[in-house]
């Protein structure tokens, strides 16, 4: 679908520019854009143990259970997609995961006081969500940051 000006655009999204009213959407540089999902699996990894730990304890979870070890072990794990990977390596982990990703990660991205823009991270949220059926899949962050920057290109 082509646009002919941002307020085409504006006028099909309107709460989510009034949400972000801070920063006009022409003002998005390509750095700004690519730079939200430099630290995304460390987002996601802190994000989902913190929920994790709130929940009910979870049986025959070993995926989870490596990542709960691996955040003890530190005060601010540095979780990568490696790790991520591996919270999925088992069938109870990975259903808990996407359940986190579905239903829990885009309300806390929207309520948090450190994200301006959560709805930059939707194409990110989408890619770890379908990532998880296939673990090995999740390679980069790359495509999701060609995905969202090919998103915003094409709107304008």
């Amino acid at each position: 679908m082509e646009y002919e000006s941002n307020s085409d655009v504006q006028e099909l999204f309107p709460l989510i520019f009034e949400q972000n009213s801070k920063i006009p959407f022409q003002q998005f540089n390509k750095f700004q854009r690519i730079d939200i999902y430099k630290n995304f699996p460390k987002l996601i990894g802190n994000s989902f143990v913190k929920w994790i730990n709130k929940q009910k304890e979870i049986q025959g979870a070993i995926g989870i259970q490596k990542l709960i070890k691996q955040r003890k072990e530190s005060k601010q794990a540095n979780f990568k997609i490696k790790d991520l990977q591996e919270l999925c390596s088992d069938e109870a982990s990975k259903q808990v995961f996407q359940e986190f990703i579905l239903d829990e990660f885009f309300l806390k991205l929207i309520h948090s006081n450190k994200i301006e823009d959560s709805f930059s991270y939707v194409a990110g949220i989408s890619n770890y969500y379908s990532a998880a059926q296939e673990p090995e899949k999740m390679k980069s962050n790359y495509l999701t940051r060609q995905l969202f920057t090919d998103l915003l290109n094409n709107t304008h």
